[in-house]
């Protein structure tokens, strides 16, 4: 062969190097090697933490079923009922732990792809979006219950809950707004009463209020401190007469506790168990929105067959106030799934066990709108590429450096080969320069050298 006659050399490179793994700045990895070894272990959980949020949300829900009957019992004692309320609010707390760590884990797999190398950041920001969003409402959920029973049960006042360490919602907050609304509607029915020297059959403690008659006593209620035992007496006393008022109540009371994130259990593939979604998604105070109904598609990135199992599915409705955010935890959604959501933008992420997760950020919805997510089984995702740098030619007879970073999706070692070709020659010319090597498999720790 002579040298000088010799083309360029164009090299193609494939070094498998490393498993993936995830730095304390996922994005700061420069293309450097991936040491980080808990990002397999990150793909393992991740399923378990969406998994257990959605049964702390399950055991939530019993507990608000609970505190609901407590609640609606004329006869039941305020405090038994508030005891019912911290229960709740001590499940959604778990809740609220397991998504925030379901977030961590989608920031930490997901930083070096895995068998997530597909999600652009968009869609990864749109995730932790939507998981921050529902951890923050878990929490408050079960916050809003206590504050909002310590005010309606007569426990407390409006301005005494919300200056309670446990309490964190603002004072001009929606929540606040309603349940003064409410105190309001109370205070109507109890001058209504006095005036009519009515006590609804001892219900209403009319011989504790200041005055001696209908007048003077109706003076003495309104210059009652909203703190004082009488006025809280009077104020929880009204939805044990009016079943109306008890009603819009529990109503209030669900939407403070709920309203925010609800899970939908056992969904398949759609029916029933949605019936209360669109109303759920529907934003406080927004008139009814038109409904749309949408599919989710579930299918398998590497044949496109329907996904085998239950989904959990996470919608989170965009554009709402972020006091008041509108997320659902669909559970056991299958991979044909019809459901019915008002018009609007949604950020849908979908996990199963053994999957990794899919995102469709910012889907507006339009009627009959087919979403289609492909998840990515791990088993088949066990080598993917982060980046391969080599330059376009090089010289005869110089040394060429080439590199490449791979990841496996398992956490499993890795084997890795390199071939390096000259151009196309003439025939006449005999076989083309070659050089390669192979190794065998390497632990996941240990890079090539």
């Amino acid at each position: 062969m002579r040298p000088l006659l010799r083309p360029l050399l164009g090299l193609i490179g494939l070094v498998a190097l490393l498993v993936a793994c995830s730095s304390d700045d996922s994005r700061d990895h420069g293309g450097g090697p991936i040491t980080d070894p808990m990002t397999a272990d990150a793909l393992a959980d991740y399923w378990d933490a969406g998994d257990q949020a959605g049964a702390s949300l399950t055991a939530a829900d019993d507990l608000w079923e609970t505190f609901a009957a407590l609640a609606a019992d004329p006869d039941s004692p305020a405090a038994e009922a508030l005891t019912a309320a911290h229960a709740y609010a001590a499940a959604c707390t778990l809740a609220s732990v397991q998504l925030d760590r379901w977030a961590e884990l989608e920031n930490r797999v997901n930083s070096y792809g895995g068998a997530k190398s597909e999600i652009d950041e968009a869609a990864r920001d749109a995730a932790l979006g939507a998981l921050e969003a529902a951890a923050d409402a878990a929490m408050a959920g079960g916050e809003s219950l206590v504050v909002s029973w310590q005010v309606l049960g007569g426990v407390a006042s409006l301005r005494t809950a919300l200056a309670d360490p446990e309490g964190t919602l603002p004072v001009t907050g929606t929540l606040a707004e309603a349940l003064a609304a409410r105190l309001a509607v109370r205070d109507s029915a109890v001058l209504d009463a006095i005036a009519q020297d009515d006590d609804h059959g001892g219900l209403l403690p009319l011989a504790d209020i200041p005055g001696v008659n209908p007048d003077s006593r109706e003076a003495g209620y309104l210059d009652l401190d909203d703190d004082h035992p009488v006025k809280l007496a009077c104020r929880a006393a009204v939805p044990r007469w009016d079943a109306a008022e008890r009603a819009t109540s529990i109503d209030l009371l669900e939407r403070a506790a709920r309203g925010r994130l609800r899970l939908f259990a056992a969904v398949g593939a759609g029916g029933t168990n949605l019936t209360d979604l669109p109303h759920h998604l529907t934003g406080q105070g927004e008139s009814a929105p038109a409904t749309h109904e949408l599919t989710l598609d579930l299918r398998d990135g590497h044949d496109g067959q329907p996904i085998g199992g239950g989904a959990l599915v996470l919608l989170q409705r965009l554009g709402q106030m972020s006091e008041q955010p509108r997320l659902a935890l669909l559970d056991g959604v299958s991979a044909q799934c019809l459901a019915g959501v008002p018009a609007g933008e949604y950020t849908i992420l979908v996990m199963a066990e053994g999957w990794a997760r899919a995102v469709a950020p910012a889907v507006t919805t339009s009627d009959g709108l087919v979403v289609s997510l492909t998840l990515t089984h791990l088993a088949d995702g066990a080598l993917l590429f982060d980046g391969i740098e080599a330059p376009a030619m090089g010289g005869a007879g110089g040394r060429v450096d080439l590199s490449a970073a791979a990841a496996s999706a398992l956490g499993d070692p890795l084997s890795f080969a390199w071939d390096v070709r000259g151009p196309e020659w003439p025939a006449w010319w005999g076989a083309g320069p070659r050089a390669s090597r192979s190794s065998p498999r390497r632990p996941a720790s240990t890079p090539p050298s």
